[in-house]
């Protein structure tokens, strides 16, 4: 199971942005009502 398959599991998404000589980002996106919702179980 690779870490998009789980992100998009959980109804979120997953993006990468690059510059070269910058460096690489990985962003992690989780809906919040999603999370908010599960915590109040």
């Amino acid at each position: 199971m690779s870490v998009k398959s789980l992100v998009e599991m959980h109804g979120g998404t997953v993006r990468i942005e690059s510059e070269l000589d910058q460096g690489t980002s990985v962003i992690l996106h989780f809906p919040a009502e999603r999370m908010v919702r599960n915590l109040a179980v």
